[in-house]
């Protein structure tokens, strides 16, 4: 898998790091605050092609994002296993 940079890297860090603290993933609009984007679609574009990429699986809510490689992402202490709202244990 190729490194990540940019936007990408900055959106990743901002899931990671967001669900590092609060336990559940962020928003699209949450990531575009944190990453300096004034439009949702173009965190809606980088999470696709993340997803894409095997990097996250985006679920059919709003906070339903899962890093899958967290490793990833250097000093980001976040475990796949974190829950998602609505989502029940091994789901």
């Amino acid at each position: 898998m190729r490194p990540l940079y940019g936007q990408r890297l900055w959106i990743m860090e901002a899931i990671a790091a967001h669900m590092e603290k609060n336990g559940w993933a962020p928003t699209v609009r949450e990531i575009a605050a944190a990453v300096g984007l004034s439009s949702p679609s173009t965190v809606h574009v980088h999470l696709m092609q993340l997803q894409r990429e095997g990097r996250l699986h985006l679920g059919g809510g709003a906070r339903m994002i899962r890093v899958l490689n967290p490793s990833e992402l250097p000093g980001i202490k976040l475990h796949s296993g974190v829950e998602q709202p609505g989502s029940s244990p091994g789901s």
